[in-house]
């Protein structure tokens, strides 16, 4: 990750916090553990009433799935995923597909973020 990069994901989790904390409590009540994954760059976070089912929030269980067990402990996308505690805090992935990179971050209900 870069750092422009790294700084302008910290600066949208902070202006879209609200809705993203919505959608990952809203998706975690339906469907379990998970993440919220978000296409980089991107400009606006919709309401969380606006995104349809299946599009933004992969299940912990997807990711474990795909992964072979021996590297759920050198892989840090499944151990947070694994280890949030999804009344405080979501775990948000910043995906660009043209760039071919992954951000992650943990969106916390006290501290705002962390990285």
């Amino acid at each position: 990750m870069n750092n422009s990069d790294n700084m302008e994901q910290k600066a949208y989790l902070r202006q879209h916090a609200d809705n993203i904390a919505a959608f990952a409590k809203t998706r975690y009540a339906r469907q379990g553990r998970g993440i919220v994954v978000i296409g980089w760059p991107e400009s606006d976070f919709p309401k969380p009433e606006d995104i349809p089912e299946g599009i933004g929030y992969t299940l912990a269980t997807s990711l474990i799935s795909d992964a072979s067990r021996e590297s759920i402990s050198t892989d840090p996308m499944l151990q947070a995923v694994l280890r949030y505690n999804p009344e405080q805090q979501t775990i948000v992935s910043f995906v660009n597909d043209v760039a071919g990179t992954m951000n992650i971050h943990i969106l916390t209900a006290v501290y705002g973020y962390t990285n």
